[in-house]
């Protein structure tokens, strides 16, 4: 069934080499200067990692609708390419339910596999995302890889500045959070929020999971060739959109968060196939 419903979101799935690969549908984000970050005037509730806001030259490029899930991530750990994410703790069980600290529940990759296309989460670390695009990028001969932090910030604010990707006023009927009326407490399936979709259509950007990018944790304005060897800050990479834990606050598109190998993070595919 999960694969199925991929297919209805215009996934591809193909056997290149003998492997099987699952592509995302991708939207084409245009390239030019754009601002990267906050002014703490125009925005009070940006933090001082967002600041300055200071222009950024991007070339065009193409994303994926949606973050990468469960199943794509599959594949690669089917083709010894990657590890299968770890056993992490979600929550506190009990009677006394999140107060009850005695009581760790785990995710395991085996309750991940029942959600084909949920998104992937919990994985051992920030390297198996990258280790998962230079696996897609060698197999089909495409230039894959996670977005840059500029990258992910264009696709999600556009050219007027959005705080959300579909606006600047949060809206939590658009988006998969602990914040919407009916209190939904865990990530859910892609493709269920299109209102929450980005000038360009790309959905999922805030709430769910987090996405981790390419780009180092530095103060802003960093040298964005530093881009180029990711291999380098592994363990202090930007995540970007907050999941569906965050606060508000910090599913805007100018947040960033260092997260190290929290549960809730994934990640999402560009190709810089212009």
């Amino acid at each position: 069934m999960g694969e199925e419903r991929l297919l209805s979101l215009g996934y591809t799935i193909q056997q290149v080499q003998g492997v099987k690969v699952i592509l995302p549908p991708l939207l084409l984000i245009p390239g030019g200067t754009f601002l990267l970050g906050s002014d703490p005037e125009e925005d009070t509730e940006s933090y001082p990692d967002e600041w300055p806001m200071h222009p950024v030259v991007i070339s065009k490029f193409f994303m994926a609708k949606h973050p990468v899930t469960v199943a794509e991530y599959h594949c690669a750990v089917e083709a010894g390419r990657v590890s299968a994410p770890e056993p992490k703790v979600i929550a506190f069980g009990g009677e006394n339910s999140l107060a009850d600290f005695s009581q760790p529940v785990y995710l395991t990759w085996e309750e991940q596999l029942a959600h084909p296309d949920f998104p992937v989460r919990s994985l051992k670390n920030w390297f198996e995302a990258y280790k998962y695009t230079q696996w897609i990028a060698a197999l089909t001969g495409d230039a894959w890889s996670m977005p840059t932090e500029a990258q992910w910030e264009r696709a999600a604010k556009g050219t007027d500045r959005r705080r959300y990707p579909w606006g600047h006023d949060w809206d939590p009927e658009r988006v998969q959070s602990r914040w919407r009326h009916e209190a939904i407490w865990d990530v859910g399936p892609i493709g269920t929020h299109p209102q929450g979709a980005s000038p360009y259509g790309v959905e999922d950007l805030c709430g769910n999971v987090s996405e981790w990018t390419l780009s180092p944790y530095l103060a802003y304005p960093y040298d964005t060739r530093n881009d180029v060897d990711p291999t380098a800050h592994e363990e202090y990479a930007v995540a970007k959109g907050g999941s569906w834990l965050s606060t508000p606050d910090q599913m805007r598109t100018t947040y960033r968060d260092d997260p190290g190998n929290w549960e809730h993070v994934g990640f999402r595919l560009v190709c810089n196939c212009c």
